[in-house]
């Protein structure tokens, strides 16, 4: 932590933390890497739907929702889709396959469990369309709209979420 404040100041814009077991073998810390990296790529090439994004992860814990993190979230399954094809195309798709395995078997949490099966599942020869699967994701939860409505003011002045227009990521106008 010492290193990102400089005189009690924040020196930097974004940064990629990689957690020390995430690291401990190849295929993890090209996954986790690549993971991540596209996170600081879809902020800076598709502003809107990475914040959209961000106020999707936001949504209150509802059982009714069904939401998966790791499958449902679009910009984290883009984000799970870019770095399993990188590890496969760096380290090969077996070494990518036989790590996943290991992932599961170790199950650490069923949450954990499911987003390596999640993972696992993915076909990174596939095209992943994020505006579409974002816009997609926001169709389904109108019930949520005043929420995210919510959150999106508690951005106040954030630049990050200025240009959010949620009456056309819903669909339009109510």
């Amino acid at each position: 932590m010492e290193c990102l404040f400089i005189d009690g100041r924040w020196v930097f814009d974004s940064f990629i933390y990689l957690h020390g077991s995430t690291c401990s073998k190849k295929v993890g810390l090209t996954m986790t890497f690549a993971h991540e990296l596209q996170h600081f790529v879809q902020q800076h090439s598709m502003p809107r739907m990475w914040a959209a994004n961000r106020l999707l992860s936001m949504l209150p814990s509802d059982a009714a929702l069904g939401l998966l993190w790791s499958s449902d979230i679009p910009y984290e399954r883009e984000a799970r889709v870019v770095s399993k094809s990188v590890a496969e195309n760096l380290l090969g798709a077996e070494a990518v396959a036989e790590y996943i395995r290991e992932k599961i078997a170790e199950r650490v949490t069923e949450g954990d469990v499911a987003d390596w099966e999640c993972i696992q599942g993915l076909d990174t020869s596939a095209p992943y369309d994020l505006d579409r699967e974002t816009r997609l994701l926001f169709s389904r939860l109108k019930d949520y709209k005043e929420h995210l409505e919510r959150v999106l003011r508690g951005f106040g002045n954030d630049p990050d979420f200025s240009g959010i227009d949620l009456d056309q990521l819903f669909g339009g106008r109510d």
